[in-house]
């Protein structure tokens, strides 16, 4: 299949540090390309991938430190990718930020097979703690474009009456998260975005920042994954990565983490804090390797890859469907439609008028429009 990603400017795909959408991109790509896709990403020239790349720009633009609320370069980067996708079977796009609305009024009409994966949460006419009201205008074209959610909670949670094709949730490749082999040490860990919303407070003392290697050596060592969120989280990646590495997670059952852990087999879902520190006794009698067949399964980015596939030809299937019946409409009507006669111009009429002979003869005459 010939697939087109457009990703959003911002962040390198791969990120260097943060960046929740960028690498699930990344991985999608990277898998598609490995299940013999023929992939192109649309993505500053700074990203690396095994798919062939198309750039308009060198870097991505928080490393050209452009500020989120600048949005000129990002819609260039919508529009310029948009006019080079028409051989494609179909185009993946990525609502992450409030920049991302864009994709809805530009792909409305597209003729190629379209589908949008929305990575984050309405409203996205938002910066800080300021909200607008935008994102009702743009409902105008969203209705008209397939949207995939990360999990059924937040397609849920969307406040609109969007056109969802399906709920695909988020994969990790498995070969880079493999456990390391150590003596699994005497501590639960927090990993995530330092947010009030991810509840570390709740949870951590603190010790920084880790990078992939230390992330991987962390899990693997920790008696679990404590992950109090207070707040509907779309997904939650770190869940998925700490079970790869048989780390079993112990969560508020907010957001997607229902979907996600499974009471008693893969972890445990609690309440509150307190109820949190009650299963902390019991997280040694989870099977962690149970646990990381359960992500294999479910949560790796082959599982993802080919739920994907499968939402693609529902999309195209649906797009040609619609073509057909366009057609069949169109060709149902009168080749040749007259046009209708302007009131002003003058009517002929017929009518019946005396004759010499027997007959009535028909005659036209001219009578001006009533005014």
């Amino acid at each position: 299949m010939k697939i087109a990603h457009i990703a959003p400017p911002w962040i390198t795909i791969p990120p260097k540090n943060y960046g929740g959408s960028e690498i699930v991109i990344y991985n999608l790509v990277e898998e598609q390309v490995a299940l013999g896709h023929d992939v192109t990403l649309f993505a500053p020239g700074d990203a690396k991938t095994s798919a062939k790349q198309v750039s308009f720009y060198p870097k991505a633009l928080v490393e050209e430190g452009i500020p989120w609320v600048a949005h000129l370069k990002a819609f260039y980067h919508l529009y310029k990718s948009l006019g080079y996708v028409r051989d494609f079977d179909i185009v993946h796009t990525h609502l992450s930020s409030s920049a991302d609305m864009y994709i809805f009024p530009l792909t409305a009409h597209l003729d190629t097979p379209h589908v949008t994966t929305l990575h984050s949460r309405f409203p996205f006419d938002r910066a800080r703690n300021w909200v607008g009201e935008a994102d009702k205008y743009y409902m105008e074209w969203a209705p008209s474009v397939p949207i995939v959610a990360i999990s059924e909670r937040a397609m849920e949670e969307v406040p609109y009456d969007l056109d969802f094709v399906g709920v695909v949730h988020h994969g990790i490749p498995m070969q880079k998260f493999r456990p390391v082999k150590v003596k699994r040490g005497d501590f639960f860990v927090w990993l995530g975005r330092f947010m009030p919303e991810k509840g570390p407070h709740l949870a951590i003392k603190y010790i920084g920042p880790v990078n992939m290697r230390q992330k991987i050596s962390l899990l693997s060592r920790a008696r679990g994954f404590l992950n109090p969120i207070l707040w509907e989280e779309p997904f939650g990646m770190v869940m998925i990565e700490a079970m790869a590495l048989g780390c079993p997670v112990i969560s508020f059952p907010r957001g997607a983490a229902p979907e996600i852990v499974v009471h008693r087999k893969t972890g445990f879902l609690v309440h509150d804090v307190n109820e949190m520190v009650k299963f902390f006794p019991r997280i040694d009698g989870i099977d962690r390797n149970v646990t990381r067949e359960h992500v294999e399964k479910n949560f790796s980015a082959r599982a993802m890859a080919e739920k994907y596939i499968k939402v693609y030809k529902k999309v195209i299937k649906k797009k040609k469907e619609a073509a057909v019946r366009r057609y069949e409409i169109k060709t149902d009507k009168p080749l040749i439609t007259p046009p209708p006669v302007p009131d002003f111009v003058k009517k002929a009429v017929s009518v019946q008028v005396p004759h010499r002979t027997t007959q009535a003869a028909m005659v036209k005459v001219e009578v001006e429009p009533k005014p």
